[in-house]
């Protein structure tokens, strides 16, 4: 939602995108370089408070604390929610709702500081990353995200928990696409002992996006408004 935050139209800022991307490399690398040249904060609380959570939290009348993180996938969200609760940062009383992210995110531990992800379409294509990419298939792909998820629905326990797909990836038309030999099974298992805790089917996945892959403010109020009648049961 960087035109909320740089205070144009979504079609404006698509087309500044579209020029950054012709004048480098047509590349989504280049998203964090764009936000540095622009002067966009990943926490800047108008990007922050534009969210899908944010405004369910506005038609709820309910208080909110944006704890995602830009670019994450499923075990970093994990993760930091299992760290938050054990620390007293999550009680046992907070609606916890989860945005199911895409497959192609890995978990990176390298720095020491703090965890991050990586995204394996912008690894290099050099030797030892072909390696891993070739390690990094699609079986393994959906066997590493499904664990994932299974471990944030399991958090359920512990918390009030919800999830809502941003993507379809996790459906069975998206998984039909995949090369999958081993997999398969153990995803629609997962899939289906998420169902409870599963918001809804809709997602932003059909939304109209800008240039680096990111859906406008108007689908983030469209989808709060779609989920609040199923919300409503949770509060």
């Amino acid at each position: 939602m960087d035109h909320v935050v740089l205070g144009i139209t979504f079609e404006e800022c698509n087309k500044w995108k579209r020029e950054y991307l012709n004048n480098r490399l047509s590349s989504v690398a280049y998203t964090s370089k764009f936000k540095a040249d622009f002067k966009i904060e990943w926490n800047d609380p108008l990007h922050r408070n534009s969210s899908w959570a944010a405004q369910l939290a506005k038609i709820a009348n309910l208080p909110f604390e944006n704890r995602a993180m830009n670019g994450s996938g499923l075990d970093e969200q994990y993760l930091k929610i299992y760290h938050d609760y054990e620390n007293g940062l999550i009680l046992d009383s907070d609606l916890v709702l989860i945005g199911l992210t895409s497959m192609n995110r890995m978990i990176d531990f390298r720095l020491k500081e703090k965890i991050t992800t990586l995204i394996s379409k912008n690894i290099p294509n050099d030797v030892g990353s072909r390696l891993l990419l070739e390690l990094y298939n699609d079986d393994y792909i959906v066997y590493h995200y499904f664990k994932s998820l299974s471990l944030l629905n399991n958090l359920s326990s512990k918390m009030r928990l919800l999830m809502q797909p941003m993507v379809n990836d996790m459906l069975d038309t998206e998984l039909d696409k995949l090369n999958l030999q081993h997999s398969r099974q153990y995803a629609d298992s997962i899939w289906g002992e998420c169902g409870p805790n599963i918001l809804s089917q809709f997602y932003l996945g059909n939304s109209p996006k800008c240039e680096f892959g990111h859906p406008a403010l108007e689908c983030h109020i469209e989808l709060a408004e779609k989920i609040y009648e199923n919300i409503k049961l949770h509060l």
